[in-house]
């Protein structure tokens, strides 16, 4: 589950994956579990517990799917976490989880749909949801968020990208233009 954390870290800066160079066991569903359902955008995430539970946020392009992968890195104690979402609304409802805790001495990836990912769900009532995480666990919670829209004139497929929408706090503009050509931006 520390490379759970080592993945998650590096995601918040910039760095894709990173593959070690001793595979133990869970590492291979750990790597599957970020590289299948985090997304493209990584958001702030913080822990009052950061010493033993964090947290990873990612969003994908269009800003209406949100992954929260928690990693409880306490050899001994499961911990109950509480999330509140903050510039991505989701619906009250049930949303799927995967996890991977209490593995086998043996690998036991084999492929996407044959693996110790273990499906569950949970739900998610005024944007904000608890849950427990067994000790030494990576869990996936995937989310679906109200399409709101993205700010007027901006264009994705001329590299303009706004995010959150709506944003409280802070408000991220990514923009590609030509060299030498002015850019405006109106808020």
């Amino acid at each position: 589950m520390v490379y759970g954390s080592l993945l998650g870290t590096f995601a918040n800066h910039g760095v894709e994956y990173l593959t070690p160079w001793n595979w133990e066991e869970g590492m291979w569903e750990t790597l599957h579990l970020f590289s299948r359902y985090s997304h493209g955008y990584s958001v702030s995430s913080t822990s009052s517990l950061e010493n033993t539970v964090s947290a990873y946020t990612t969003v994908n392009e269009p800003v209406d799917s949100m992954t929260v992968i928690i990693v409880n890195r306490d050899m001994s104690a499961s911990r109950t976490v509480t999330v509140n979402l903050d510039s991505f609304m989701v619906e009250d409802g049930s949303y799927p989880t995967r996890q991977i805790s209490s593995l086998p001495a043996s690998e036991t990836f084999i492929s996407h749909t044959e693996n110790a990912l273990k499906g569950n769900t949970i739900p998610v009532n005024s944007n904000s949801f608890a849950l427990t995480v067994p000790a030494l666990s990576t869990t996936a919670v995937i989310l679906q968020g109200k399409v709101t829209g993205i700010a007027v004139n901006a264009d994705p497929s001329e590299g303009t990208r706004v995010f959150p929408n709506p944003a409280s706090e802070k408000l991220y503009v990514g923009i590609i233009a030509a060299a030498g050509k002015p850019v405006r931006i109106v808020l």
